[in-house]
C-alpha cells in the first residue's frame, strides 16, 4: 500500500477480468462527467438519502463505491452525525472524489482508498454506518462482497442494487444482452457518441409522453417534467445511458438473497423499497 496524491492506493490486488473493466470505465464515465453532470443534479436517489442520512449514527461512515464523490453532499450535511468518513472507489474517480471533498471545505476527518470492495484494508466491526449504491451488482461474487461490507459494519448498512421490477431496471440488465459486442469497443469516445444518439431518441420519446398527458408507471410526473424542461437533459440521459452501456455485466440476485445474506451476517432487514432503477435495502447489526 502507498498513498498517492492524498489517496491510499491499494497493491499487489490481482483484479478480475470485469474489475478491471470496471475500473477502466467508470475512470473514464466520471472523467467526461462534468461538474453540472455530478453535483448538482435531484435525483431519486438524492430524495431518499435526504432522509436516510439523518439514521446514520456517530462513528466512521464508509461510502463503497463512492465515484468521484456524488454523495458527499449529503455526507457533509450538518444533520449528519457521522464523525468521519472513508471514501472508496476502485476507478481514478477517487481522485476526483478527494478534490471535491476540499471544495466543500469540511472539517471532519476523511480516508480515500482506492481498492475493490473486497480488498479494502478496514478492520472487523469498525465502521459504524455503510453506504454502498450501484457497486454490488457489477460484482462477480455478490455474497462475499456483501460479506465482508457487513463483517466491517457495526450498526446501519444501507445496500442499493439495480431492481428487475421496474422498467428502467429491466433495460438496464436487458443491455447485457449487447455487452460482448460493446465490451470489445476500447475506444469509449465510440460508447460515448452512441449514448447521445440514444438519449435524443430518450429525451424526444418522453417529450412526446409529456405533451400526450401519458402516466408512465416508471417514473414520477414531477421527475418527468424535470427531465423535459431540464435544458441540460440531453448531457444528463447521456451519461445515464453511457453508464450501462460501458460496465461488463450487471447481475441481479432475488431479494431474499440478499436478505438471507445479511441474516447470516447477524444484520436484519429494516426497510426495504424500489425506486425507479434500484431496491434499496437497510440492515440493521445485532447490537442495534
Amino acid at each position: 500500500m502507498h498513498f498517492y496524491d492524498g489517496v491510499l492506493i491499494i497493491d499487489k490486488v490481482i483484479l478480475t477480468s470485469n474489475q478491471k473493466r470496471n475500473a477502466y470505465v467508470y475512470s473514464d464515465f466520471w472523467e467526461r462527467s462534468g461538474q453540472v453532470i455530478k453535483y448538482d443534479r435531484l435525483t431519486h436517489e438524492d430524495e431518499l438519502l435526504a432522509s436516510w442520512r439523518r439514521e446514520f449514527s456517530e462513528g466512521v461512515l464508509l461510502d463503497a463505491g463512492c465515484g468521484s464523490g456524488r454523495h458527499l453532499i449529503h455526507w457533509t450535511q450538518p444533520d449528519v452525525k457521522a464523525d468521519s468518513f472513508i471514501m472508496v472507489d476502485i476507478s481514478d474517480s477517487i481522485f476526483q472524489c478527494r478534490q471535491f471533498y476540499e471544495e466543500l471545505k469540511c472539517k471532519k476527518p476523511i480516508l480515500f482508498i482506492q481498492s475493490a470492495i473486497c480488498n479494502m484494508p478496514i478492520k472487523e466491526k469498525t465502521i459504524s454506518n455503510t453506504w454502498s449504491s450501484g457497486v454490488v451488482g457489477l460484482i462477480d461474487d455478490q455474497q462475499g462482497a456483501l460479506k465482508k461490507l457487513l463483517l466491517i459494519t457495526k450498526k446501519h448498512f444501507f445496500f442499493g442494487v439495480l431492481s428487475e421490477k421496474t422498467i428502467a431496471g429491466k433495460l438496464y440488465i436487458a443491455a447485457n444482452c449487447f455487452k460482448p459486442i460493446l465490451n470489445k469497443i476500447n475506444k469509449m469516445s465510440i460508447l460515448f457518441i452512441i449514448a447521445l444518439f440514444v438519449a435524443k431518441i430518450v429525451l424526444n420519446t418522453l417529450k412526446i409522453l409529456n405533451w400526450l398527458n401519458i402516466t408512465l408507471s416508471f417514473i414520477r410526473k414531477d421527475h418527468l417534467i424535470n427531465i423535459v424542461e431540464d435544458p441540460k437533459s440531453v448531457t444528463r440521459l447521456q451519461h445515464s445511458i453511457y453508464d450501462p452501456i460501458i460496465i461488463p455485466k450487471i447481475i441481479k440476485h432475488k431479494d431474499s438473497d440478499y436478505i438471507n445474506w445479511a441474516n447470516q451476517s447477524n444484520f436484519t432487514l429494516k426497510t426495504h423499497q424500489t425506486e425507479i432503477i434500484c431496491d434499496y435495502f437497510h440492515f440493521e447489526g445485532a447490537n442495534e
